[in-house]
């Protein structure tokens, strides 16, 4: 869908862009079964495995991708499914970070990855807080296609999550493309924008059998 979408923007061709954002109706749809989001908030994948931290990742970061480039334009996504979307970033994924990172409970075999292959000195740690990090900017992309009290509420969780990540300062990842971490930089720097502490409280995800 990201491919066509850009293909549709860089050539004028509206029937290809419109084709690319009706597509995403069955990526945003909640499921009860198999890969997806399930009405607990669980994200599969797999049939049966809890990956919010990985696959999750890249799912929310694409979706966030189309939702900000068709804001406020003739193909903004207006498909009823975009609410379970929106409503993922509290229900599924907020809960699961903590302090920048995202929890190794969802991210399946990607907890078993270390220094990136093929790099040299200076590599990057795949770990908790390289994922968390992906997933809270993934988060921030979303953010610009989504409604200004989602998109509020979203600002004020990033920038509390890159305050409060002294283990690994967020905006020194260099996991994260340069656009993200702009993205990033702009939210932590706002006044008009409050940091929110960490959500209290407990969160079942009966699906996949966690609880955080």
């Amino acid at each position: 869908c990201q491919v066509l979408a850009l293909r549709g923007v860089l050539g004028q061709d509206a029937v290809k862009v419109a084709l690319a954002r009706d597509a995403l109706s069955a990526a945003m749809a909640q499921v009860t079964s198999g890969d997806g989001i399930h009405p607990d908030g669980s994200f599969i994948q797999h049939e049966r495995l809890p990956y919010a931290g990985a696959y999750g990742v890249d799912y929310l970061t694409g979706l966030g991708l189309l939702f900000a480039l068709l804001a406020g334009s003739t193909w903004q996504i207006t498909h009823p499914d975009r609410e379970v979307v929106l409503g993922s970033v509290r229900r599924t994924w907020a809960p699961l970070i903590f302090d920048g990172l995202v929890f190794d409970a969802v991210s399946g075999r990607a907890i078993s990855r270390g220094l990136r292959a093929g790099a040299g000195p200076g590599a990057i740690q795949e770990d908790d807080h390289a994922r968390g990090h992906a997933l809270i900017a993934g988060i921030a992309l979303l953010a610009k296609g989504a409604p200004p009290t989602e998109r509020d509420h979203w600002h004020g969780l990033v920038k509390g999550w890159v305050q409060r990540d002294t283990r690994w300062p967020v905006l020194t990842d260099r996991s994260v493309d340069f656009a993200g971490l702009t993205r990033l930089a702009a939210i932590a720097a706002d006044p008009a924008v409050t940091a929110l502490p960490e959500p209290a409280g407990h969160r079942l995800f009966p699906w996949t059998d966690r609880a955080v």
